[in-house]
């Protein structure tokens, strides 16, 4: 078995920037279906009932009692999406960072 010639670093890199755009776009696209999977859930409605919530505690006008047990869930949701934005503006700077030392690294060649 021989090993054949290496592809040229330019057509690597173009491959390697269209993986990074693929992954950019899978990414984009998970961060939809978790904001639809939000919407479909009631989360919007529980965030502003549980504005609500916070507008009686400070003394405003009174509204109906929200589930506590729903407020929890809602306010572990809010902290998942929150987390998952943040490891996904993490997982694009990393990435934006490694095409930047690839072709730092390639431009003597």
């Amino acid at each position: 078995m021989s090993i054949g010639k290496p592809p040229p670093l330019d057509q690597t890199l173009v491959r390697f920037d269209s993986a990074l755009s693929r992954l950019e776009t899978a990414l984009a696209a998970s961060m939809l279906r978790v904001t639809e999977a939000a919407r479909r859930a009631g989360y919007e409605d529980g965030r502003q009932a549980g504005a609500r919530e916070v507008q009686e505690a400070r003394g405003y006008p009174s509204t109906p009692d929200v589930n506590p047990l729903l407020q929890e869930e809602l306010d572990a949701a809010k902290a998942r999406e929150v987390q998952l934005q943040r490891a996904v503006d993490e997982a694009r700077a990393a990435l934006k960072d490694a095409m930047s030392d690839l072709r730092a690294a390639l431009t003597p060649l």
